[in-house]
């Protein structure tokens, strides 16, 4: 006596196996990027790879997060993100050509036609100027003769500041030293990029 085993499946068998398959594919190809650099290196033209243990992240506030990152060539990048989406980026400075004593850069939001009140607000948190430090004797800075808004941290031996405060295009930038003497100022002129 022989007993036959039935090798096919059921339909309802069948119909699960397809449909796991499809979800996984669809994962595959639909999954998020794995991290916030990730976002950045889609959104941004960059000619040479990210050094990926270089990125640094600061959270401004709840929403906003600002990033920065160093690629191969020493070019230094800072981009912020709000829920996973890019909202501003740029180039500081390449850390291989440094000959000032200050890097900034301002960002300033696109012009909105006919905005809302609350449009302006939520453009104006858009805006970041951010900037590196090279000479060591500066300590602080203040732009236009305030100070009070401008955060710091370190970053790969640098100090670097930031600020989402409304700055004009036109700003003078002072650095001063631990004991608050002057030791820089830039000429007034345009500082956005």
């Amino acid at each position: 006596m022989s007993n036959k085993v039935s090798t096919s499946l059921s339909p309802t068998m069948k119909l699960s196996i397809i449909a796991a398959i499809f979800m996984l594919i669809s994962a595959i190809l639909i999954r998020p990027p794995e991290n916030n650099l990730a976002i950045f290196e889609e959104g941004m033209y960059h000619p040479y790879p990210m050094i990926k243990d270089s990125l640094k992240t600061i959270e401004i506030n709840d929403d906003i997060s600002l990033n920065i990152v160093t690629d191969t060539t020493g070019n230094v990048y800072f981009y912020t993100l709000k829920d996973e989406e890019l909202l501003t980026s740029g180039l500081i400075a390449n850390n291989n050509d440094l000959e000032g004593e200050m890097y900034w850069v301002l960002k300033q939001p696109a012009t909105i036609i006919d905005a809302t009140e609350e449009d302006i607000r939520s453009e104006r948190e858009r805006q970041l100027f951010i900037g590196m430090i090279t000479n060591a004797q500066i300590d602080n800075i203040a732009v236009n003769g305030i100070n009070s808004d401008i955060q710091y941290f370190d970053y790969r031996g640098y100090k670097y500041f930031y600020t989402t405060e409304q700055i004009d295009e036109y700003a003078i930038l002072e650095g001063f030293s631990s004991e608050n003497d002057l030791v820089y100022q830039n000429e007034v002129d345009s500082i956005s990029d």
